[in-house]
């Protein structure tokens, strides 16, 4: 199913009830080559970090039990609606199982504007069988074209909710290729916490604007998948990815101490519940640092 506008289109699988293709002026925003990840879609799994793998490696152990690495994503519904005032409106009913049995539903209302602006509001479900998660939220695949990052938010380095007290809240740029930090065993990296607004360029600052619509987000961007990161034991055994590998999540857990201390707290935990992920896609044409944040206040 496509729509189209004023020098947008986008396209919408209903096998995969997410999109499929996004286009801002004759610019592809999405990756389009063969890849595992499509569009927006659920994840909630990290490659494990040294810490979660300390002291009876007690949180990945239960990731990899519950299956966490491997959901099963179905759509269970595909509602289409065009409002009153040209929106397209769509609801799409998701479930993801787990191996070993645990589901997250996920209920997500598109929205897509006349100027190309594709909002998606999520809600997430995760049944009691889970153990806490090391994230909820949505991964997406951005072509290759677009390695220039900036964002509001913690920066410039790397931060997580119980670690973003060093990192200053302001507006950060960098590449996508600078965002992966070299640990001697692969584990997650480059997540940035309290982010109110993204951007994804290519050289001449045309890309993709992404925007917090309520609650401000953990996000990464990346040339490797957690699966990448989670399958080598070496940092040299790494291969990036061409296309950039985007991170939207309404959570991601806390680092803890328990390589050589205790876990992570309850308050940066996620444990079983419902969470809630509001943003938007909007379409970026340059402009100076000081008008993405205008547009993105819009």
């Amino acid at each position: 199913m496509s729509v189209s506008g004023d020098r947008f289109s986008a396209t919408f699988s209903r096998t995969h009830g997410t999109l499929a293709s996004l286009q801002y002026g004759d610019r592809e925003i999405l990756n389009q080559a063969e890849t595992t990840i499509t569009g927006p879609r659920l994840q909630a799994y990290r490659a494990p970090t040294d810490n979660d793998k300390g002291f009876g490696r007690w949180l990945a152990r239960d990731w990899t039990k519950a299956g966490l690495a491997t959901l099963t994503h179905s759509v269970e519904s595909f509602d289409v609606t065009e409002l009153p005032d040209g929106t397209l409106s769509l609801k799409v009913a998701m479930t993801a199982t787990t191996e070993s049995g645990g589901v997250i539903t996920h209920h997500a209302r598109w929205r897509v504007r006349g100027d190309g602006s594709v909002e998606i509001d999520n809600e997430f479900r995760v049944s009691n069988d889970l153990p806490a998660l090391p994230r909820i939220g949505l991964v997406t695949s951005i072509d290759p074209s677009f390695n220039h990052l900036r964002w509001y938010g913690h920066g410039p380095h790397e931060n997580y909710a119980d670690r973003k007290l060093s990192a200053d809240v302001g507006l950060w740029s960098a590449t996508v290729s600078d965002q992966y930090v070299p640990y001697p065993k692969p584990q997650d990296c480059g997540n940035k916490e309290g982010v109110q607004w993204m951007t994804l360029t290519d050289d001449g600052g045309t890309g993709v604007l992404v925007v917090a619509e309520e609650d401000p987000i953990a996000a990464s961007a990346l040339h490797f998948t957690a699966a990448d990161l989670a399958q080598v034991k070496h940092a040299h055994d790494l291969r990036p990815r061409p296309e950039v590998v985007l991170s939207l999540d309404a959570r991601q857990s806390g680092l803890g101490n328990s390589s050589c201390g205790p876990g992570v707290l309850e308050r940066y935990a996620i444990p079983p519940g419902t969470y809630r992920l509001r943003i938007s896609l909007r379409p970026c044409h340059g402009g100076s640092d000081e008008e993405v944040a205008s547009a993105a206040r819009l």
